[in-house]
């Protein structure tokens, strides 16, 4: 999107987590405002952040850590992790 793509591993971790990562949207998609704003997040710290909120509000933040922590080392983990809770202070 707008020339920006995320990481392999940074694709890697949000797919886990149950986000849909596309390369490119569809001109029907681009088309619809609404949807931009709501369902599409930019491939940045931010867009990324967003989504995952998103997915954890959507199936619980026990669910989707508990899904890194079975697949990634600790590192990652307390990455994910600490992003996480961040971004929950910050709303």
């Amino acid at each position: 999107m707008d020339g920006l793509s995320l990481s392999a591993e940074v694709e890697q971790v949000v797919r886990l987590c149950g986000v849909t990562v596309v390369d490119e949207l569809p001109d029907y998609v681009k088309s619809h405002p609404l949807v931009l704003r709501s369902y599409v997040f930019s491939p940045t710290y931010l867009g990324v952040l967003r989504a995952l909120e998103r997915q954890c509000a959507n199936d619980g933040q026990h669910i989707i850590i508990g899904s890194i922590v079975f697949t990634y080392s600790s590192d990652v983990t307390r990455i994910v992790r600490a992003a996480l809770q961040l971004r929950v202070k910050i709303l």
